[in-house]
């Protein structure tokens, strides 16, 4: 399988409540072709808090440093196959990525790796 089977693929949105405040969904529809689920068994979850604005979700300016880190994870974890996200959902002031990878401790390596110089993260 090459990178970028990781980066293509359908992703489908949906909105919840809670509270009478948002949630926002981002889901992968299917997984990314030729990867096999059993080489990729461990799930991660990146959780960023934040304070809620009066709909329960992020600042502009908060939500473009998400956009940003979540960038990051992606050319960090998906080129090396390392991980695949497969879902996003933001809202009661937490953002929350979850990723599928072969082995969560190489994968933490280069997440701190990418991340260690970036003070923001």
């Amino acid at each position: 399988m090459t990178a970028d089977a990781f980066l293509a693929g359908e992703w489908a949105t949906a909105t919840g409540d809670e509270d009478g405040k948002p949630v926002l969904y981002r889901v992968r529809i299917g997984r990314p072709e030729g990867l096999d689920p059993e080489e990729y068994p461990h799930q991660i979850t990146v959780l960023w808090t934040y304070e809620p604005g009066p709909d329960g979700l992020p600042a502009s300016d908060v939500l473009a440093r998400m956009d940003e880190f979540e960038r990051l994870l992606g050319d960090v974890l998906q080129p090396q196959l390392a991980a695949v996200m497969v879902a996003v959902v933001t809202g009661t002031g937490v953002r929350e990525w979850m990723w599928y990878a072969r082995d969560p401790e190489k994968c933490a390596d280069l997440v701190k790796a990418a991340v260690g110089d970036v003070e923001e993260f």
